[in-house]
């Protein structure tokens, strides 16, 4: 009899240490369902779209003589290749909602950017024949993207402790553009200068995706792409080489956010 009850002793404390050690291996399934907030770090790569193609346009001179004949004016045209590109790092905060497996919510951010970019144009014309308005013509314009924001919605499908979704909303980014130029006509010994900086609010649109991992019961960490179309707005209004610009933009960031 005693020979049997240390057998049955010793089996049940064998059961519950298998028991004890499975439900230590086991991971809970997490519930997305409530509010969170969060950092995120990350580089972006775009381009400057709109009116990036400059051209300089020669008028014949006003007073032609024996020297000077009167000739058409002549166009010369430089593409602006404008592609801001750097780090970025910001916060952002957000709630979800949990249906089963589907999680559904609304997030939003803020991100400061690195993102600049600067280009230098030059050209000239040599005097011929003097026939011509000979000129030299020299540009640096650089773009920044210095601060952005997106309010998005998100769609996943929950598969344990994973979260892929998509996501998508409204966007909006603020851009300063610089622009320095000088164009000389040698035949009328003229410089024509012009420097300027402004900077603009841009309204646009966000799609993207991404997943998200909880590592534990209140915190997750996340990695996201997210492609971004800013609207146009004018710069340099009424002066040559000034006009209408826009911004897309590539993201690539990741993440943690906690629940509280």
């Amino acid at each position: 009899m005693a020979a049997l009850k240390h057998r049955l002793l010793g089996g049940v404390a064998l059961l519950t240490l298998f028991e004890t050690s499975g439900a230590l291996a086991a991971s809970p399934t997490p519930t997305w369902t409530g509010f969170y907030v969060g950092a995120h770090a990350g580089y972006g790569w775009g381009s400057v779209d709109g009116d990036t193609t400059r051209t300089v346009v020669i008028p014949p001179p006003s007073a032609p003589n024996f020297w000077v004949n009167t000739p058409n004016p002549i166009p010369f045209v430089f593409a602006r290749d404008i592609n801001p590109n750097g780090g970025l790092g910001g916060f952002q905060a957000g709630y979800n909602f949990q249906a089963d497996r589907a999680v559904y919510g609304i997030e939003t951010d803020f991100t400061w950017t690195g993102q600049s970019d600067s280009i230098v144009l030059s050209g000239d014309t040599r005097p011929r024949n003097f026939n011509t308005e000979d000129f030299s013509y020299n540009e640096t314009t650089s773009a920044r993207l210095k601060y952005m924001g997106t309010v998005r919605g998100r769609l996943g499908y929950a598969v344990g402790q994973f979260l892929p979704y998509v996501t998508g909303g409204l966007a909006w980014g603020r851009i300063s553009m610089d622009t320095n130029w000088l164009l000389h006509q040698f035949n009328q010994v003229t410089n024509l200068p012009f420097s300027g900086s402004e900077s603009h609010t841009h309204i646009g649109w966000t799609l993207g995706a991404g997943f998200e991992y909880a590592f534990a019961e209140r915190w997750s960490a996340k990695a996201e792409y997210l492609y971004v179309d800013l609207g146009k707005e004018t710069y340099f209004a009424g002066i040559q080489g000034g006009g209408s610009f826009g911004m897309q933009d590539h993201i690539v960031r990741i993440g943690i956010n906690f629940r509280p």
